[in-house]
């Protein structure tokens, strides 16, 4: 019986380890990627935007995104609770 639970809970961690390597695969290439994305467009048309009152309520500034706060607060937890589930 003790051996049962014991090996049950095992399979279980083991399973946890084998996703989050997954993940931690997944994430590898994005992790160490050095780049920068040309979002020229994107400030071109923000601009054209802003000319038009109704079109400045869609907010798309990536500059205005706090990028360490979303990953450290929205998508790593999401990760852990749902990739380790």
């Amino acid at each position: 019986m003790f051996c049962q639970c014991s090996k049950d809970v095992y399979d279980e961690n083991y399973r946890k380890v084998k996703r989050m390597i997954r993940v931690v695969e997944l994430y590898k290439s994005n992790v160490f990627f050095k780049a920068v994305f040309d979002d020229t467009n994107t400030e071109k048309l923000r601009r054209a935007a802003n000319l038009n009152m109704e079109v400045v309520k869609l907010d798309f500034d990536l500059k205005s995104i706090d990028w360490t706060d979303y990953l450290m607060n929205v998508h790593i937890p999401g990760l852990i609770k749902y990739a380790m589930k």
